[in-house]
């Protein structure tokens, strides 16, 4: 039996705990961390898409046993890597230790999980993801070159990789790419000039109609969106919400398979999935469990809704897609207007007599 002593005691025990607990919680620098686990809402819709299936970058899922045959293949690389840069190998050297192990700290806080790694197995393990990445694009801007490799040979595993480098939780610090980067012996292409996603995402609305570039929807759609989604979430929420808003203006326009069949044939979306509804379905989970920000396409919702609900137009509009769908139907439609039209002039004809 616990007396009402113990059971304050016990409670106070409890509190200081959970204090403790909360004031363990280290800080961290918000200006370097960069790289999040993803939330534990977000995963648990869909764990896999936010898991690496055959590579791990960075820290957050190193040395897991189902990784260990890419590893073999970025040590290959991180060889074939450096004959690629032969000329540039002293400044090479001189990179690894100027810069990854004198940045090693700052490289540790753009993660927001503390890793156990030591500096040098930590810093070792930075320098391999990195040329690997960096010779793994080089390789596919390259493949006529190198159809004897065994990444390069087969496309699943080229796709699978792609996949697995969009990953939140499978990333580097940019900068350290960067850096390495410019030990690359060939000429850098400026970029050419694109329109922003924002431009991208909801082109115009002219003529009462709403212009929209084609979403692609095949097995590696839902894996890239919800990472996008997830580092905005993370780390640019309210201000940079872009992929989220332009995932919920495709999910406001989608409540049926009937929907998704009429945005397939307007070209809005490319259906590589089989069914409407695995479209419908995929969409419309998207966005579960979001905190939501500032809508950058508010203003055209709006004017959907204003065109939408106009009478005039949902007449028009009914018109259009009932008796003037097709060829068929409106020649049907104009025969009957003009029977029903030739009854009324012999209906008024036999009273005027």
């Amino acid at each position: 039996m616990v007396d009402a002593s113990d059971s304050d005691i016990a409670s106070s025990v409890e509190s200081e705990s959970q204090f403790q607990y909360i004031i363990d919680i280290p800080e961290k620098n918000h200006k370097e961390l960069c790289i999040y686990r993803v939330p534990p809402k977000l995963r648990q819709l869909n764990a896999k898409a936010y898991t690496p299936q055959l590579i791990s970058i960075g820290p957050f899922h190193h040395g897991k046993p189902q990784f260990k045959v890419m590893e073999t293949q970025k040590k290959r690389y991180y060889h074939e890597f450096l004959e690629r840069i032969k000329s540039e190998r002293s400044n090479f050297d001189e990179f690894k230790v100027n810069y990854i192990k004198r940045m090693l700290g700052d490289i540790r806080k753009c993660y927001e999980e503390k890793s156990n790694l030591g500096d040098d197995k930590f810093a070792e393990m930075i320098e391999l993801d990195a040329v690997f990445i960096m010779e793994f694009f080089l390789r596919l801007t390259e493949k006529d070159q190198h159809k004897d490799d065994y990444v390069m040979s087969k496309p699943w595993l080229t796709e699978g990789i792609c996949l697995d480098l969009i990953l939140l939780e499978n990333q580097l610090p940019i900068e350290v790419l960067k850096e390495l980067y410019e030990f690359v012996p060939e000429d850098k292409e400026k970029a050419k000039e694109c329109c922003t996603f924002l431009d991208l995402a909801c082109d115009k609305i002219a003529k009462a109609r709403l212009e929209l570039p084609q979403l692609i929807i095949d097995d590696g759609t839902e894996c890239k969106l919800r990472n996008l989604i997830a580092l905005e979430q993370c780390h640019y929420y309210p201000d940079y919400m872009f992929i989220y808003n332009y995932v919920s203006l495709i999910d406001g326009l989608i409540e049926t398979k009937e929907d998704v069949n009429f945005l397939l044939g307007e070209k809005v979306i490319a259906n590589y999935l089989g069914s409407n509804h695995a479209v419908e379905k995929l969409v419309n989970s998207l966005c579960r469990e979001l905190v939501t920000g500032r809508n950058y396409y508010q203003e055209e919702i709006n004017e959907l809704n204003k065109h939408c609900g106009d009478l005039f137009n949902l007449t028009m509009g009914t018109l259009r897609s009932v008796y003037l769908k097709d060829l068929w139907r409106a020649s049907s439609t104009i025969v009957g207007l003009a029977v029903l039209a030739f009854t009324f002039v012999n209906f008024f004809r036999a009273t005027l007599k």
